[in-house]
């Protein structure tokens, strides 16, 4: 790893050096995200502690209307056994992987006309938030956007049908079409939008799949007022593998309201709601944030996130380990529950106040499932954070943040099954330059 940052460091300082020199040369921009912490925590007789660096170096060179961007991600968990996944003596651990990679081409054919293709991010609030093949295009009319997208979710293999047996079907694809059309009105910004998805007929994830999503998101600042809401309803045939049917007709929908009343102060409020699943009828399912998770996540696994997540640092992974991090899998030390087949309630205050560098950041919530599990409950608990930061460079802060859960009923948060309290607490440096 230390062979390859030297090498991108002289890179960047030749394409600087090149840029400067050329007159009518392409365009260079660098960018540069990390982050560094330390986190350890506990629940009952289990606890851990690790470290964790992350860096996200990003370049983008341009000419006239054409530009293409490359962002790599290089990340190292401290404090694991195999060197393939933490760090060694010597550092020289292969970890380099690409986060971004596309081509974009403004006023392509005709003015105001926006083409995108390569890896890319796509994020609609309470819908979806992950990294995909993407193609998109986008008008911009002025006062607004349209934006149709073509998200490649999974593509398995490339090749459908064969000549030596051309009758069979190897569609294991899943593909999402997306439209959606942000407005601004004067200090309010208006976002309507659509996405299908659909599933191959022989894919593991969602075979057969006609799934339609129809969101909402305004979002305002009237000075001391701020806020953000969003709605969705999806349904449509989840899966179908010939013999049972899933459908499914599930709600979405987050809130947040900022009171800001002196400067430096903010005040807010949050509800977010997620329908369930109560798992007793084989051809319903109407989980909103668990089936988006394994739509829009990593091999079809709620443990790698594709819905958004939300503000509690531990329970919606909220806190800095958000970014990446240690996760063993079934037993996850962020103790994200948001994603929960029996659905999701959540509701709390914060509050934040910024003196000069020093911005402090309290917040109290609670949650639920929306469906009764097995045994009745619904209860999952309380969580109480906090986040202390100091701005010690432009975009660079020193912090320490810490979260602790207080359980309800037995719900299955965190390493057991049973109900148990849990803390954890994380301190480092973040970046953006």
């Amino acid at each position: 790893m230390k062979k390859f940052l030297a090498f991108l460091g002289m890179l960047l300082i030749g394409a600087g050096a090149y840029a400067q020199e050329a007159s009518k040369g392409p365009d260079f921009k660098f960018g540069f995200k990390a982050w560094a912490y330390g986190v350890s925590g506990s629940q009952n007789d289990y606890s851990y502690d690790y470290s964790h660096i992350r860096i996200r170096p990003l370049l983008s060179v341009g000419t006239e209307n054409v530009k293409g961007v490359v962002q790599l991600e290089i990340d190292q968990d401290f404090g694991k056994e195999s060197s393939d996944a933490g760090a060694d003596p010597g550092t020289d651990n292969k970890v380099v992987e690409v986060k971004h990679a596309y081509l974009e081409v403004k006023d392509a054919i005709v003015p105001g006309l926006t083409l995108m293709a390569g890896l890319n991010g796509y994020n609609f609030p309470v819908v979806v938030n992950n990294d995909f093949g993407l193609f998109q295009a986008g008008y911009d009319f002025g006062m607004g956007k349209a934006i149709v997208s073509y998200i490649k979710v999974d593509e398995y293999e490339h090749v459908e049908a064969t000549e030596a047996d051309p009758s069979v079907d190897q569609n294991k694809d899943v593909t999402a079409y997306a439209l959606d059309l942000p407005i601004k009105l004067d200090k309010i910004t208006v976002r309507p939008g659509i996405i299908m998805i659909k599933g191959g007929k022989e894919s593991t994830l969602a075979q057969k799949a006609s799934m339609t999503n129809a969101a909402l998101n305004i979002t305002g600042d009237m000075g001391m007022i701020a806020f953000t809401a969003s709605g969705a309803y999806m349904s449509g045939t989840l899966s179908d593998d010939g013999t049972t049917k899933v459908e499914s007709s599930a709600l979405g929908a987050d809130i947040g309201v900022d009171l800001k009343p002196a400067d430096g102060i903010k005040i807010g409020v949050f509800f977010t709601y997620g329908t369930g699943n109560d798992g007793k009828d084989a051809e319903k399912n109407d989980s909103y944030f668990n089936t988006l998770n394994k739509l829009f996540g990593a091999n079809g696994t709620t443990s790698n996130t594709g819905a958004p997540d939300g503000r509690l640092f531990l329970l919606e992974n909220a806190s800095i380990t958000s970014v990446g991090g240690y996760n063993s899998g079934s037993s996850n030390e962020n103790f994200d529950v948001m994603d929960n087949q029996y659905g999701w309630m959540a509701y709390g205050i914060n509050v934040q106040a910024k003196i000069d560098k020093l911005t402090v950041f309290v917040q109290y919530g609670m949650a639920s499932t929306v469906e009764k599990n097995s045994n009745g409950d619904t209860g999952i608990g309380s969580e109480l954070d906090t986040k202390i930061s100091y701005l010690v460079a432009p975009k660079t802060d020193l912090f320490v943040e810490g979260a602790y859960f207080m359980s309800s009923d037995d719900m299955g948060v965190g390493r057991y099954a049973e109900a148990e309290n849990a803390y954890q607490i994380a301190w480092g440096l973040t970046t953006s330059i």
